[in-house]
């Protein structure tokens, strides 16, 4: 399919070649045929200057109804109390991440804890946490 694409644009014979009207009317670049969203979450945290027992977490959560939209989600996070499971889980069930985000979630929220405990400045995690 795209190999053929591809093929029929690079012909060096003008007539073999597809015109642009031909290429903006291609399956290849209807709407359905698009890639889907970014499903990336990128979760940031630094330590709360009020608590020390406590992270400020904070993460953009791509909006699966509107193309480029995302939501900032902030929350806090207990050290000694916390489980990162349940704080996803909780998430889901107020409808702020989607199921499928569960594990990716939990994974980044436990690396972001060990990096404050290693007393490392949490970076900004941007290997993107894909669905």
């Amino acid at each position: 399919f795209l190999r053929k694409l591809i093929s029929n644009c690079l012909k060096s014979d003008k007539a073999g070649r597809l015109s642009i009207k031909q290429l903006i009317g291609h399956d290849f670049f209807k709407e359905e045929n698009a890639p889907p969203p970014s499903t990336a979450i990128h979760l940031k945290a630094k330590k709360d200057p009020e608590c020390p027992s406590t992270l400020v977490m904070s993460m953009e959560v791509p909006d699966p109804r509107e193309k480029e939209e995302s939501t900032l989600v902030e929350f806090k996070f207990n050290l000694q109390s916390d489980i990162p499971e349940e704080v996803a889980k909780d998430m889901i069930h107020n409808s702020v991440l989607r199921e499928d985000h569960f594990k990716s979630v939990s994974k980044s929220i436990r690396q972001k804890i060990r990096e404050i405990k290693d007393a490392k400045e949490p970076e900004d995690d941007r290997s993107g946490i894909d669905s």
